[in-house]
């Protein structure tokens, strides 16, 4: 009882820390509470669970920031750790506050998909737009509707050097005495074919079809058969994922004695997607618990752990203070 307070205290003692530093890393609490890296990441996992905390897209190093709710702004701090396009890209929005996707280069276009704490899109006269973070949807579409206001159309404007040339050759005719016929042809030479016309310069937009988003992982399982060439384990864990109805949907690695991938859980007629890590071992710590929960906090998904060995004392109490945010269960 005394461990789980002290835990529970340790979380509030993360909120308020949060509350008054801004979004933060994990080495940040584990400095801050003075305990260990993988006690930190865990006590956040908790605190994200439970919805008390978020969790950015962008990474520093390998790490995301947890921030709470309202403190979305203050991510900003962070950008500089993108990768350069996407940091060019964040810098061009924040600029224009809003881009019309189908404007921008393919890079451009790229980059706004992939920095989701800063570029959020909306669709404006069945056009795409992404508006910075700062800029609702209803302030977006004021902004559209002033730069079109403000945009001058093509219009047809006869010069007036054409006139005057006109003018003078229809004079000189009349000065010579030329008869009707003549004067009649003059003009005729005279009068341009067409009106010049001074039109908008028009931007040249290179077109690329859009690639054709991948299919969910719900809709295309991968059966679970067992497979030959795999070894005595990794088959083992196949057999796993047949008896126990569960939909491999991508193979990350496999090895002798390791496996990793992408699992579908159904529940209530809805899948749950899992990220599962097997390994051949004899015993189960406390640390690998903790190992493998970094591994599902950045792929943001929870964690199967399949394994042959017994867990040990800590590892059983972790496993209960964690609940779903990691499973394990022995391959017999």
């Amino acid at each position: 009882m005394e461990r789980g307070n002290s835990i529970l205290d340790q979380r509030e003692k993360i909120i308020s820390f949060i509350k008054i530093r801004g979004p933060s890393l994990p080495i940040h609490i584990s400095q801050h509470l003075k305990v260990d890296t993988l006690l930190a990441s865990a006590m956040l996992a908790e605190l994200l669970s439970d919805k008390r905390l978020k969790l950015s897209n962008l990474r520093v190093g390998n790490s995301p920031v947890y921030y709470l709710v309202g403190q979305e702004f203050q991510l900003e701090n962070f950008y500089q750790y993108l990768p350069d396009k996407e940091k060019e890209t964040f810098e061009l929005l924040r600029s224009k506050q809003i881009l019309k996707d189908s404007d921008q280069l393919p890079a451009v276009r790229v980059a706004l998909r992939s920095i989701r704490d800063f570029a959020f899109s909306f669709q404006y006269n069945d056009q795409l737009y992404w508006r910075f973070i700062k800029v609702n949807e209803e302030n977006a579409s004021e902004l559209i509707q002033k730069t079109q206001a403000t945009q001058v159309k093509p219009v047809q404007i006869e010069i007036p050097v054409v006139k005057k040339i006109l003018l003078e050759h229809i004079q000189k005719a009349k000065e010579l005495s030329i008869s009707k016929n003549v004067q009649n042809e003059i003009v005729q030479d005279a009068t341009p074919a067409e009106p010049i016309v001074i039109k908008e310069k028009q931007k040249l937009v290179s077109l690329i079809p859009e690639r054709k988003a991948q299919e969910s992982i719900f809709k295309t399982p991968v059966k679970t058969k067992k497979e030959k060439g795999k070894s005595e384990f990794v088959s083992k864990v196949y057999e796993f994922f047949e008896s126990n109805n569960l939909k491999l949907v991508k193979e990350i690695s496999s090895k002798k004695k390791e496996f990793m991938g992408i699992i579908n859980v159904e529940n209530n007629g809805k899948f749950d997607s899992y990220i599962c890590i097997a390994k051949e071992k004899k015993s189960v710590s406390d640390k690998d618990l903790m190992k493998h929960l970094q591994t599902g906090q950045k792929e943001n998904l929870p964690v199967l752990f399949l394994s042959n060995g017994e867990t040990s004392k800590k590892a059983v109490e972790w496993l209960d203070y964690l609940g779903n945010i990691i499973i394990y269960r022995k391959l017999e």
